[in-house]
């Protein structure tokens, strides 16, 4: 997705420099780029928590929080704010892809030795965390916000790890 924000980003500028009027990237085209991207996205969370796993590397593979649902469109522009942050791409792409991410990362954890760690209870549905505009980078309070209820679910976790030294 960051990837393809960044060609929305350049395309755009060509636009306004060049006054060329060519539509953006169809929907089927911006889908199948979607399906090639989670795909290659399931390869390298795999080999990530494979190489981990030989050097004893215990993995917590956690939800990418973002502001979506009633939180979002609390004053009635969330299609406005992803619309900003990601360009022509419709948000209801951009809002599909990251369930998709935690989708993997949850089939990715339940088949393997990783932990998943889910953020939609943390709090973090309000706009007041969210930089102004923007759907998914903090404020200071929000990444406060996000660091202080990851030490709180993660502390459990390390009282259950194995604490030998890997070799």
């Amino acid at each position: 997705l960051l990837y393809g924000k960044g060609i929305v980003v350049v395309r755009r500028a060509w636009r306004s420099l060049t006054g060329s009027t060519k539509a953006p990237r169809g929907t089927g085209e911006l889908r199948s780029a979607l399906e090639r991207g989670m795909a290659q996205y399931e390869t390298d969370v795999r080999a990530y928590v494979a190489i981990a796993g030989a050097l004893g590397v215990r993995m917590v593979l956690v939800e990418p929080p973002d502001i979506s649902g009633d939180a979002a469109n609390a004053d009635g522009h969330a299609a406005d704010r992803w619309r900003s942050a990601f360009g022509d791409v419709e948000p209801s792409l951009i809002l599909e892809g990251y369930a998709r991410q935690g989708e993997v990362l949850r089939r990715v954890a339940a088949e393997t030795d990783a932990e998943y760690l889910p953020t939609s209870g943390f709090g973090l549905d309000s706009l007041r965390f969210y930089e102004p505009g923007d759907p998914i980078h903090f404020v200071d309070e929000g990444a406060l916000v996000l660091a202080d209820r990851l030490a709180q679910a993660l502390r459990p976790l390390l009282h259950t790890a194995s604490l030998t030294a890997a070799p």
